[in-house]
This record gives C-alpha cells, sequence and structure tokens, in this order.
C-alpha cells in the first residue's frame, strides 16, 4: 500500500474493518490501474505494431518495385542491344553473301574465260595436228608413189 497512508491505517485511528474495507479498495484500484496500463499499452503496442508493419510492406514494396524496375530495365537494354547485333549480323551475313556472290562469278568467269582459252589452243592445235598429219601422210603418199613408180 501506499506508505503515505500506511501509517494511519496503522495506527488505532481506524477500526479493522475500515482498514479491510480500504486495503480492498485500494487493491481493487491498483488492479484496475494495471489494467488500464496493460490495456493502454496493449492497444500502443498494436498501434505500433500495425505502423511497423505497413512501413515494412511499403519499403518491402519500393524495394521489390525498384529492383523490379532496374531488372526490366537491364533486360529492355539487353532485348534492344540483341535485336541490334541481329541487324548487324544479318548485314555483315548480306554483305559477305555479296562478297562471296561477286568472288564466285569472278572465279566462274575466270575459269570459263580459261576453258575457252584452252579449247582455242586445242582447237588450234587439232588443227595444226591434223594439217601436220594431213601432211606427212601426203609425203608418205608421194613417197610410196614415188617408189612404186620407180
Amino acid at each position: 500500500m501506499l506508505d503515505a497512508i500506511k501509517p494511519l491505517l496503522d495506527s488505532d485511528l481506524v477500526n479493522e474493518d475500515t482498514r479491510q474495507a480500504i486495503a480492498e479498495q485500494w487493491e481493487a484500484k491498483l488492479v484496475e490501474a494495471k489494467e488500464t496500463v496493460r490495456s493502454e499499452l496493449r492497444e500502443e503496442f498494436a498501434q505500433r505494431y500495425e505502423h511497423d508493419k505497413t512501413v515494412m510492406v511499403d519499403a518491402l514494396d519500393k524495394m521489390v518495385t525498384e529492383g523490379l524496375a532496374g531488372e526490366i530495365s537491364a533486360l529492355n537494354e539487353e532485348k534492344k542491344a540483341l535485336a541490334g547485333d541481329r541487324v548487324k549480323f544479318q548485314n555483315t551475313m548480306k554483305e559477305n553473301a555479296n562478297k562471296f556472290n561477286g568472288f564466285l562469278v569472278k572465279q566462274l568467269s575466270e575459269e570459263l574465260e580459261e576453258l575457252r582459252t584452252d579449247r582455242k589452243v586445242s582447237k588450234t592445235g587439232f588443227a595444226k595436228l591434223n594439217h601436220l598429219l594431213l601432211v606427212l601422210w601426203l609425203k608418205k603418199s608421194r613417197n610410196l608413189l614415188q617408189t612404186r613408180k620407180t
């Protein structure tokens, strides 16, 4: 009990029933005050919990949103870079195909020109060979004729 009224209650001025009634009332008020304080503390802690929970959810939402925004941005940049690389690759392949086509046409035309030249040379060679064979045959024929005449 409160130290201020304890000497009064311990003195003979207050009888036992009154002392008992005061003690009971004191205890009842003390229990009521404790319950009130507990209730207020629970309410305050509940409010703090709700506030902290809201702050944490907002912070987590912000963190996730910023993280996702960064990842999406990076993904979009990679997608654009990939599209650019794909275009560069296709242009390079077209350029290389054109170069190869030009090279192939040039080589083929050179080979055909060489074939034509070889055919002309061989035709000329065959003509000369035929002429030579004809000349040799004629010489041999003359020699035979002369040997028969003689």
